[in-house]
């Protein structure tokens, strides 16, 4: 009888050991549930490996809410940005009128033919952070809002060219018109 009790007792203090376990690889002193030490440090980032059928190049390992890991496409965040302050010349009252916001785009970003375009790094050429400047047909061209008592924006084609109609000309200080560029 003593010897069931002992038995049992060793087994409850071994199922309570294996609960709170820590497993290590290439360790013999894990510090976390799962600590995995690369074994031959001359083969830098060879050191792990998950292939549950959706890994690829540039993934990253995520999980779900009951932490279930798989590798998924990283989410890029929406890619976009206001033009900066530029003037619509209204001229007469009308309907019709043109305004190419890729070209203000351009013109803004670029050095080239652009005698105020200043930086603390005399160097650079324009004022972005990709190789080049994004094409008319790499961005989507949106006017968030405008001074309505001014003009009416009709319509942007692909390329960048916003219609619109002259309503007024009494310009005042608070005249304005938003427009983001996103980034297809």
């Amino acid at each position: 009888m003593k010897k069931s009790i002992l038995t049992l007792g060793i087994i409850a203090l071994m199922s309570g050991a294996a609960l709170s376990a820590q497993v290590g690889i290439n360790t013999d002193n894990p510090t976390a549930t799962l600590d995995i030490v690369q074994k031959d440090q001359t083969l830098k980032g060879k050191g792990f490996r998950l292939d549950d059928g959706n890994q690829g190049a540039g993934k990253i390992l995520t999980s779900d809410s009951d932490g279930t890991g798989t590798w998924t496409p990283p989410t890029q965040p929406a890619t976009w940005f206001y033009l900066p302050s530029f003037n619509i010349t209204l001229g007469a009252i009308g309907a019709g009128k043109t305004l190419n916001l890729y070209n203000i785009y351009r013109d803004q970003f670029t050095r080239s033919g652009n005698a105020r375009f200043v930086s603390s790094d005399a160097t650079i050429q324009r004022a972005v952070l990709q190789p080049a400047l994004y094409t008319a047909s790499e961005l989507i061209f949106v006017v968030t809002d405008y001074d309505s008592a001014l003009i009416t924006v009709n319509s942007i084609s692909d390329s960048g060219v916003m219609n619109y109609d002259v309503i007024s000309g009494d310009v005042s200080p608070t005249s304005y018109i938003n427009v983001i560029c996103i980034v297809k």
